[in-house]
């Protein structure tokens, strides 16, 4: 073969190369998977509430005199001036790192039990209030809301303790004829929302 086929091939394979080099170079490469990583997330809420967790007194009011001693309520009817105070425990569960979450009392509902008129107007009549009284067995000001805080990472069971008092008032001779024989349903509404620290 002569000298210049032999150079003319030597510069067509170095110029294949050379183009062929251009996108097609190699490198040492290595891969491995690291060890799998669970992440769960945590959660806060309202526990069912049971009747263990609910107690009632009543007692009787009378404008300008000292109220009775409170007995334990067990159903029976109502009369203007009694006061029945329920105290409600409520079971919170908190899991996470830094949570911390509002427990409020919300809207509190006082509703006729049956259709009969009497009922519609007990509703009418009640005066009920609802107040948060302690937190794990920790009293604090009455007030309708708390703030919960939880730093550590295991799940902790706390106990938030609310009181409802309903309250037949005083009123007019004749004024509450229309409630007698009522019957009523209250239900408050309770919840526990999430909020930036």
């Amino acid at each position: 073969m002569n000298k210049a086929l032999r150079a003319s091939i030597a510069g067509v394979l170095g110029l294949t190369l050379l183009t062929g080099g251009a996108s097609t170079l190699a490198s040492w490469t290595d891969t491995d998977s690291a060890a799998p990583e669970t992440i769960q997330s945590g959660s806060i809420a309202l526990g069912a509430i049971t009747s263990k967790d609910l107690s009632a007194t009543i007692k009787q009011r009378i404008p300008g005199k000292t109220d009775t001693v409170a007995v334990p309520y067990t159903g029976t009817a109502i009369v203007p001036g009694d006061v029945i105070t329920a105290t409600v425990d409520i079971p919170v569960t908190m899991d996470g790192q830094e949570i911390t979450a509002v427990f409020a009392v919300g809207s509190v509902a006082v509703t006729a039990a049956g259709s009969a008129a009497a009922d519609a107007a007990l509703a009418t009549a009640l005066n009920v209030n609802v107040r948060v009284i302690s937190i794990d067995g920790t009293s604090i000001a009455g007030t309708p809301s708390i703030t919960l805080t939880h730093t550590a990472g295991t799940p902790v069971a706390r106990t938030v303790r609310v009181v409802i008092e309903a309250t037949m008032p005083w009123g007019a001779p004749g004024d509450g004829n229309a409630a007698v024989g009522g019957s009523v349903i209250i239900r408050p509404v309770y919840t526990l929302t999430q909020t930036i620290p």
